[in-house]
């Protein structure tokens, strides 16, 4: 049995991801990572196992937006 400590509603899992909600909605849409409906008020959950990988393998490939720095221009 699920214990729902181990997940996060959907603006917590914005703030850890440092996205917005619809960002995650969307997402959850597309496939891009799961979400979880709780069972009594079908509210989005987002396992917090899920989030940490996600934001592991963003670190490994190193493609985070603010990392990237652009030539200057002549």
């Amino acid at each position: 049995m699920p214990n729902l400590r181990d997940y996060l509603l959907i603006r917590e899992a914005a703030s850890c991801l440092g996205v917005s909600e619809a960002t995650l909605r969307n997402w959850d849409r597309e496939g891009k990572i799961a979400a979880y409906r709780n069972p009594i008020n079908g509210y989005r959950l987002f396992r917090k196992a899920d989030l940490l990988a996600l934001l592991h393998k963003v670190e490994r490939s190193g493609s985070h937006r603010s990392d990237r720095r652009r030539a200057p221009r002549p």
